[in-house]
């Protein structure tokens, strides 16, 4: 739409129906599909232009054309573009994630066993103490599947 002066108009739009008796305008915009020209609004029902909408949404919905379909549709570039292109991104990122994860968790390991062996080493010889720096941490490093082997072998080579 466009005014006299041929600026654009504004066009105000709002999900809430006209009061009764207040002028509108309705253009043929409003249609659900080529056969049915449904004007969204409409006297009897209040939330015609929302079923109109919600029309539209379903049957977008459920036209979707399998995978097998859309694939017959595409060519060599489209294949590359749409799913080779995106799965390396998206596997190149993963790896790249776990790397950096994998990293700080080795990097805080270390430095546990480190920190486990001079504790122990301070304890020697007062058992208590070294069966709760044990447990301690046993608790820190939960995630070692062979965590007692690891720390014993730590705190041996320290002590040595």
């Amino acid at each position: 739409p466009s005014t006299h002066s041929g600026q654009p108009a504004t066009v105000l739009v709002s999900s809430f129906s006209a009061a009764p008796g207040a002028v509108t305008e309705s253009t043929d915009e409003f249609t659900t599909d080529s056969n049915a020209a449904v004007s969204p609004i409409d006297g009897d029902d209040p939330f015609a232009f929302e079923s109109a909408g919600l029309y539209k949404v379903q049957t977008m919905t459920t036209q979707k054309p399998s995978l097998e379909a859309r694939l017959k549709n595409m060519d060599l570039q489209d294949i590359i573009a749409t799913l080779i292109l995106p799965s390396v991104v998206v596997f190149a990122a993963g790896r790249w994630g776990f790397n950096k994860v994998y990293g700080k968790v080795q990097v805080r390991t270390e430095a546990l066993l480190d920190s486990f062996a001079k504790e122990m080493l301070y304890h020697d010889g007062d058992y208590n103490e070294m069966k709760l720096c044990i447990q301690d941490y046993n608790q820190k490093l939960i995630y070692l599947p062979n965590r007692r082997d690891v720390m014993l072998k730590r705190y041996l080579a320290a002590y040595a």
